[in-house]
């Protein structure tokens, strides 16, 4: 990995309460991905997120409670092997198949 490349985190952050996770993930800018906040049966809110490696620390710093859920860069490296190579259409000789819209 280059110098000037950034690890990119998936961790679950949790909070008392919703008002309080959304100042977190505002104030941090967090990626939330889409996701929504789920209740726990104690009551506390959590929520996946996606964050850089090094603002880690200044969450922790903040106090905010959260647990690493995967290194989401090294995840995405791993999905890219799984990436054919090559002129799978055969340069226009061979129709794509499946549910999509074939143009």
């Amino acid at each position: 990995m280059s110098t000037e490349e950034k690890k990119i985190m998936r961790i679950a952050l949790k909070a008392p309460d919703l008002g309080s996770l959304i100042k977190l993930a505002k104030e941090f800018q967090l990626d939330i991905g889409g996701g929504g906040p789920d209740r726990l049966s104690d009551g506390t809110v959590r929520m996946e997120a996606y964050t850089s490696e090094e603002m880690l620390e200044q969450l922790k710093e903040a106090g905010a409670v959260f647990e690493i859920i995967e290194d989401a860069t090294m995840i995405g490296k791993e999905r890219q092997k799984e990436v054919g190579i090559g002129d799978r259409f055969e340069g226009g000789n061979k129709a794509p198949r499946g549910l999509g819209r074939k143009e």
